[in-house]
């Protein structure tokens, strides 16, 4: 699997419902969306190629925050 194949994979455990990355992984990438990513690896072997993608994501993902504009809202709802 490519890097961006793994990257993909993880911000989409993220947006998904499903409560553990395995369910996920071997329920909803392996069984329906097997095609959409070509050479799919076992969950062990993705579980052990996750560690490669951290940095690259994480750079990524700092890259997508955007510009502080200097107004902030703050959500007055109770917890």
């Amino acid at each position: 699997m490519s890097l961006s194949v793994i990257m993909t994979v993880i911000v989409l455990s993220h947006c998904s419902d499903y409560r553990t990355f395995k369910k996920f992984y071997t329920g909803f990438i392996m069984e329906y969306h097997g095609r959409a990513f070509p050479d799919p690896v076992s969950y062990n072997r993705f579980v052990e190629l996750k560690a490669s993608a951290l940095i690259p994501l994480c750079h990524y993902l700092n890259q997508k925050k955007g510009w502080a504009t200097g107004i902030t809202f703050v959500d007055s709802t109770s917890i």
